[in-house]
């Protein structure tokens, strides 16, 4: 089909007589709006992405901070908490008053007692620093 001569360069300098090309302005505007509609909606699902990770990253260490375990010597009554790749919490490490390990708690796997559940440490007979020996099997926790 020949398109008549008003379609061709400069379309706003002619008319259409006969009436054979109405369509062509409104299928014109509806595909421009459609358009700009999905270009919209591309910006505001962009937007939202970037906003959710700017808040997120602001509640979870930077990647420098993070270490893959705990230390094993702290602040007497701090505690260490360590993040999986993944940025959920892996560990949570309590210090007791000598600075050696008081009580771990895994959140990241299960050995049989559920997740979290707590590992509890005790102390060499020598007062050197504890080993994983020292380290006792899991307890599984009472949530309330």
């Amino acid at each position: 089909m020949m398109l008549p001569r008003h379609y061709s360069t400069r379309p706003l300098r002619y008319i259409d007589p006969s009436g054979n090309f109405a369509i062509a302005i409104p299928f014109a505007v509806s595909v421009g709006s459609w358009l700009i509609d999905g270009a919209l909606t591309v910006a505001a699902v962009y937007l939202t992405h970037e906003l959710i990770n700017t808040i997120s990253d602001a509640n979870e260490p930077k990647k420098a901070e993070r270490k893959s375990a705990n230390d094993m010597e702290g602040e007497p009554g701090s505690t260490s908490r360590i993040y999986r790749k993944d940025g959920n919490i892996k560990q949570d490490r309590t210090y007791a008053e000598d600075g050696w390990p008081e009580e771990d708690i895994d959140y990241d796997h299960d050995h049989g007692q559920g997740k979290p559940h707590k590992h509890r440490w005790t102390r060499k007979e020598n007062g050197k620093r504890p080993t994983r020996e020292n380290r006792l099997p899991g307890e599984q926790m009472i949530m309330r």
